[in-house]
């Protein structure tokens, strides 16, 4: 949790920085455009690939009738599969794999409502940076004030530094990766 939540915050903190240089607008500005940005980003992405995963989705539900009697009829082939067959109603499958269910939407909506909240957390701390910083320092004793705010100015600027190269190297496999599936065929052309 706390590693993701300095991911926001220096997500946040230095995606607007860039944007309030670039721009000369100012700090609540830039998070509010980079914000934006990012929303733009994700709507794209979703409505570019919604197609091809709603036709992967209906073909799934179309193949997993047939491939459930193929693994049945496999199954059964071997002695010891009529017995097991005979044991495994499907009504015991159905309840086994509603609490299966269960359990993965409530980890899902659990993780979800964790995400939500480290990304307000990361805002917070963005709009404000300097606020928490003091507030931070002032919990040291105060001979190690300086030297807290030092490492903090240092982790700060790593941190920011490897967020920017890891938004490099997804950027380059994705648009690699693209590239490979559109050159054999897989994207359409």
């Amino acid at each position: 949790m706390a590693n993701l939540l300095g991911r926001c915050i220096v997500l946040f903190g230095g995606g607007d920085d860039w944007i309030a240089d670039l721009t000369g607008l100012s700090r609540g500005w830039g998070i509010a455009l980079f914000i934006l940005s990012i929303i733009g980003a994700l709507a794209g992405a979703v409505i570019g690939f919604l197609p091809a995963v709603a036709s992967q989705f209906d073909q799934l539900v179309e193949e997993i009738p047939a491939a459930f009697e193929v693994l049945r009829d496999r199954i059964g082939s071997y002695a010891w599969g009529e017995p097991l067959l005979e044991r495994a109603s499907p009504g015991a499958l159905i309840a086994s794999g509603g609490e299966a269910a269960a359990t993965a939407v409530s980890s899902t909506f659990g993780a979800l409502g964790s995400f939500v909240i480290m990304l307000f957390i990361g805002l917070y701390v963005a709009i404000a940076p300097n606020t928490y910083r003091r507030g931070l320092v002032r919990l040291l004793a105060p001979s190690a004030r300086l030297r807290g705010d030092e490492v903090l100015s240092k982790a700060a600027n790593t941190l920011r530094n490897w967020l920017v190269a890891q938004l490099m190297a997804m950027t380059v496999i994705g648009v690699l990766t693209w590239l490979g599936l559109w050159l054999i065929g897989v994207l359409r052309r």
